[in-house]
């Protein structure tokens, strides 16, 4: 009824219900998100030595490795005495030498990792609710569970996998069992039908692992990861290339180290990667992160970098730059046909080229700049309608007018992948502010060379290292079944041409006719139990240097600090700390323990009294005590033994030699203690028979028997 009474179309209304739904702040149910590429892609940023890859859909290794974005169906070779590191998001993948891994299935949820042979070290940084990560051997699937740091090594021939776990949690499936590893555990899992698993301590550190604990540390320092998300792969090497600044009006900007006349998107060439479609390929260090998230400043006379919100997790962009082209444009360049871009400008919109949904496009456009949700609304109803592009297409960008900031090359050299420095192409500043420029792509097809770039324009002949045939040929246990494989780069240009130039999703090509699968055996995870239940370990593996089958480097002392399996013994008692809380009278535990308990110590019984008896003075004590104890004490002469019940030094003074009595006995507060007697005053003659004792042992009972025993010997 709408279209009758006010003209509009039927995709007109219908992209103006998407619209009204954004505004009101409900669901997007707009185009099929099952369509939208992933987010993330992976990046080799790092080789030591010699290292190739196989683009899904080709049959050819190439060394044009550093910085091209990775996907589903890519494979990897480390060749021999080399190494490389790879970047999934916040996940860093270290592979030694002769190493192969393919990226079997990668989107925003799943991470699957195809190790044919080597030895690889992960470590996950993150793992959120919603996200898995897999890696599949010959004989074995691993899926590590928590975030931690993880070891694999597969042998030449595919039959021995050995995973250590030094943080985290991984579970181990096999065709039968499941296994668990818990941090500190190192698994061997030998064979392909029957797994004979053992498990033991972790090994020393090898080559591998201490240079795996280099780049982290590096990661660790980087002064990057306040200002960019750790989920943006090259966070780690704007420090060295660049310096931070805080800006009043843009936040934090990252301008890099460069020649006076340098514009971003111009030391780099360009190549199709499906299912995006022209994708730049930096040759920069530094170049990865800012081509593909973030946006362009240009301040004080200099490039600036705007990495954009940090508490969101980054959507991969192939470039965010915007096209300049049309008659005017082609008049501006000196031999016409040309291809020219620039980069966007802080908080403009990037629409891309392929289909994608509604959803995808406030995604990629609020995670990588400050963008209000009213200018993604009204941007979303432009994307697909043509009767409002040319109306949005007509408003200035920021960058368009900045003298240097275009950069143009022949459409020849656009499309076979050249470098384009060495062919830029002169542009009149004039006649490119008054051009159109549009963010949704050129509609230009790729060629047979638009899919790699050639070894004689890297600069330096190099032969592309290539594994031998049967390392990616023999199947692997998976329990995820992976994607199918991906068609040949001749098929995608075909599909391509016949879609206006415009990028197919890699889901419709795959549909429309049937492809082979990546060869597995799918297993299915059972409950996870410990392997020292159901087979003993050998005894001599935990700590041999060399494992059967394996090619490992030379391996140096283990970390005690980090990695010691040896039991810890306990302080002795006599280090025990003493506590200052406790009263004087008070003994310590360790004193209690430690010391033997003379036999002459009174017993729990008469503690108990004597303490009853401090409150009462001891004079008093003595008075009372006297008059019951003076009749017997005539009748029994004290023995001649009494002069070794010696008094305590503190009641030194009251002794009266003169009187020649016997010395006093102790205090009643005091309790009893053997000592020795002092060395300054002599020993004293002993006292007659026949004089009394004056003072009495208030313990009498204790002390009796012994002068019942001596008066019965007398008589």
């Amino acid at each position: 009824m709408l279209n009758k009474l006010f003209g509009f179309s039927p995709a007109t209304l219908r992209w103006l219900a998407v619209a009204l739904l954004l505004a009101s702040g409900g669901p997007v149910i707009a185009q099929d998100e099952g369509a939208d590429p992933p987010g993330r892609v992976a990046r080799v940023n790092t080789i030591e030595g010699q290292a190739s890859v196989q683009l899904a859909g080709d049959t050819d290794w190439t060394s044009d490795v550093i910085n091209r974005p990775l996907t589903t169906g890519d494979k990897v070779w480390v060749d021999v005495s080399s190494r490389a590191e790879m970047h999934i998001g916040s996940a860093a993948l270290r592979m030694g030498e002769r190493t192969g891994v393919e990226l079997l299935n990668l989107n925003d949820q799943i991470t699957q990792l195809r190790l044919s042979a080597g030895s690889l070290s992960i470590r996950v940084r993150d793992l959120q609710r919603d996200e898995s990560v897999e890696v599949d051997t010959p004989n074995v699937s691993v899926a590590l569970l928590r975030p931690g740091e993880y070891r694999l090594d597969v042998d030449d021939n595919g039959n021995l996998t050995q995973v250590a776990v030094i943080s985290g949690k991984a579970e181990v499936t096999g065709p039968d069992h499941t296994y668990r590893l818990d941090p500190r555990e190192r698994g061997e899992f030998r064979g392909s039908n029957d797994i004979q698993a053992d498990v033991g301590d972790i090994n020393g550190p090898d080559a591998l692992d201490l240079w795996a604990e280099q780049r982290d540390a590096r990661e660790e320092r980087a002064v990057s990861a306040r200002y960019v998300s750790r989920d943006v792969p090259g966070y780690a090497d704007l420090d060295e290339y660049g310096s931070w600044d805080d800006d009043p009006t843009y936040g934090p900007l990252w301008a890099p180290r460069v020649a006076v006349g340098w514009a971003p998107y111009q030391t780099g060439h360009w190549v199709w990667i499906s299912p995006w479609g022209w994708t730049w390929v930096d040759e920069a260090p530094w170049g990865f992160a800012p081509a593909h998230y973030g946006r362009w400043v240009h301040l004080h006379e200099r490039w600036c970098w705007s990495p954009g919100r940090r508490g969101f997790r980054p959507v991969y962009a192939p470039a965010l730059v915007a096209w300049v082209g049309g008659p005017s444009f082609s008049i501006a360049i000196s031999s016409g046909g040309g291809v020219g871009w620039f980069p966007l400008g802080y908080n403009e919109v990037y629409r891309p080229a392929y289909r994608v949904s509604n959803n995808y496009i406030r995604n990629v456009n609020i995670t990588n700049t400050y963008i209000t949700n009213n200018t993604i609304i009204n941007n979303t109803t432009v994307i697909n309608n043509p009767a409002l592009r040319n109306e949005r297409d007509r408003r200035p960008y920021a960058n368009q007018r900045i003298p240097g900031a275009v950069t143009a090359v022949s459409r020849d050299a656009f499309v076979s992948a050249r470098p384009v420095g060495r062919h830029l192409m002169p542009v009149d500043p004039r006649m490119v502010a008054g051009a159109v420029a549009t963010t949704a792509g050129l509609a230009i097809a790729p060629t047979q060379r638009s899919h790699v770039r050639e070894p004689r324009e890297t600069g330096r002949e190099m032969r592309a290292a290539a594994p031998e045939s049967n390392v990616f040929s023999r199947p692997i246990v998976t329990r995820r079944v992976p994607p199918p494989v991906a068609p040949s780069f001749e098929m995608q240009r075909r599909a391509v041409i016949a879609n206006g130039a415009r990028p197919v999703p890699l889901q419709q090509m795959t549909r429309s006719r049937e492809y082979p699968q990546v060869p597995v055996r799918i297993v299915r995870p059972t409950e996870a139990r410990s392997v020292d239940a159901e087979r003993p370990i050998d005894a001599a593996r935990p700590g041999s240097s060399e494992r059967p089958g394996m090619n490992r480097r030379e391996q140096p002392e283990p970390r005690t600090e980090t990695r010691s399996t040896a039991p810890v013994q306990a302080p002795p008692a006599v280090q025990a700390p003493v506590r200052n809380d406790r009263p004087p009278s008070a003994v310590r535990p360790f004193d209690r323990y430690a010391h033997p308990v003379p036999a002459e110590r009174p017993a729990p019984e008469d503690a108990r009294v004597r303490q009853q008896q401090e409150v009462v003075p001891p004079r008093e004590q003595m008075q009372r005590a006297e008059p019951q104890r003076q009749v017997p004490q005539q009748q029994a002469p004290p023995r001649m033994e009494q002069p070794r019940v010696e008094q305590p030094r503190m009641e030194q003074p009251r002794m009266e030699p003169q009187r020649r009595e016997p010395p006093p006995q102790p205090r009643m507060s005091e309790p009893m203690r053997r000592a020795e007697p002092p060395p300054a005053p002599p020993r004293a003659e002993p006292p007659p028979r026949a004089q009394p004792q004056p003072q009495p042992h208030p313990q009498s009972e204790s002390r009796g028997r012994p002068e019942r025993g001596d008066a019965q010997r007398d008589r």
